[in-house]
């Protein structure tokens, strides 16, 4: 009888071991949930990648727009060499083809 009575206290013992572990990993689950969404917004290069994959096509025009003003701001004018508007797309050019590039690419993974 009391190795009966010890083997149904390891059962009774058991089963509330594994109710508390449970337990545990709901409320650990759920605290990791809102961790995982803090983490996310805090995180600044996973929100820029996140918006880029949403709104190529605005990332892009941007792209052009930042590429055009930084070429006729920063690029001093040459005398006999290459005119205003050929020095102007070809500074376009690259971020323009980099950021479409990047969006057929994430959208073929």
């Amino acid at each position: 009888m009391a190795g009966r009575d010890q083997t149904t206290e390891k059962a009774r013992l058991i089963a509330k071991l594994e109710a508390a572990r449970r337990e545990i990993a709901f409320e650990l689950g759920s605290i990791g949930s809102v961790g995982t969404s803090l983490g996310s917004s805090l995180n600044p290069r996973r929100r820029i990648a996140d918006s880029i994959r949403e709104r190529p096509l605005a990332w892009a025009a941007g792209g052009l727009v930042a590429g055009a003003l930084l070429a006729l701001v920063a690029v001093p004018r040459r005398s006999g060499g290459q005119s205003g508007v050929s020095r102007l797309r070809a500074a376009v050019r690259l971020p323009f083809v980099t950021a479409v590039y990047r969006s057929f690419l994430s959208k073929q993974a």
